[in-house]
């Protein structure tokens, strides 16, 4: 990987390959939709005609990456990844029975401590704002049926 130059490895062209690889697979999980044509529109024709946009989008961030220098991709804190794929799994693992509020906490106080610069008790108070935000835009304005506070 030291090889390449350093155009290629660049946070820019890096984002640009991978807009074009999720688009391309966005347009080729479509076809099983069938496409057809301008005038006879099948069920995957939008999704089809979003997949190519974006994979044409991400070749042009991909090629004006090319052009210019830009920053050179650092090696990841390997701590902000563990705890944010810990949240993830949390997350699977307390939502059914928890409900939302206990594991919207636990997730962002986790997520939250993943930067260094951030307390536990940083965390906790802003999973707890976004808990309380979470339960008054989806559950009392919206009227979804969310399990709050699980099986307690």
């Amino acid at each position: 990987m030291a090889d390449l130059p350093i155009k290629f490895l660049s946070r820019d062209s890096i984002a640009g390959l991978g807009i074009a690889i999720v688009g391309a697979g966005f347009s080729l999980a479509s076809m099983r939709y069938g496409v057809g044509s301008l005038t006879t529109m099948g069920a995957g024709f939008f999704p089809f005609a979003v997949g190519v946009v974006t994979t044409l989008i991400g070749l042009a961030v991909f090629g004006n990456a090319l052009r210019e220098t830009g920053e050179a991709i650092e090696r990841p804190e390997l701590r902000s990844v563990l705890f944010v794929a810990a949240s993830v799994v949390i997350f699977a693992l307390m939502i059914d029975k928890a409900g939302m509020v206990p594991t919207i906490l636990v997730c962002g106080t986790v997520c939250a401590i993943a930067d260094r610069q951030n307390s536990v008790l940083q965390g906790a108070l802003l999973s707890a704002g976004l808990a309380a935000g979470i339960w008054l835009v989806f559950v009392k304005l919206l009227g979804m049926p969310i399990p709050v506070l699980g099986e307690l």
